[in-house]
């Protein structure tokens, strides 16, 4: 038996998993980079008068915070999933990394 041969997967797992563990400078397999988010702009946070001269400016107003509230809840729900995905995306790279590490070794 070569022992030379034997050892070569030995060492790929061991520097597959150093350079993995490590952060070392690598490419990526995803060519177009990560998806950004698809969650909209943050809309523009509503001016408050400095006074209020009707009910009808107040009522307005009010208007305008809780289409901005109810914007900001949409985009920060959607961000959350955003990040619970990259969450999900990381583990399968690593279980996807870890595969390959595992089927060279032996």
């Amino acid at each position: 038996m070569n022992m030379h041969c034997v050892g070569i997967p030995r060492v790929l797992a061991v520097v597959v998993l150093v350079a993995f563990a490590t952060g070392a400078e690598a490419g990526s397999n995803l060519p177009d980079g990560y998806p950004v988010p698809m969650c909209g702009e943050r809309p523009v946070e509503p001016e408050r008068p400095e006074k209020f001269e009707t009910e009808e400016a107040i009522a307005a107003y009010n208007a305008r915070v809780d289409a901005f509230n109810a914007s900001m809840e949409h985009i920060v729900a959607c961000i959350r999933e955003y990040v619970a995905n990259a969450a999900e995306d990381i583990k399968l790279i690593q279980r996807r990394a870890s595969e390959v590490v595992e089927r060279m070794s032996r």
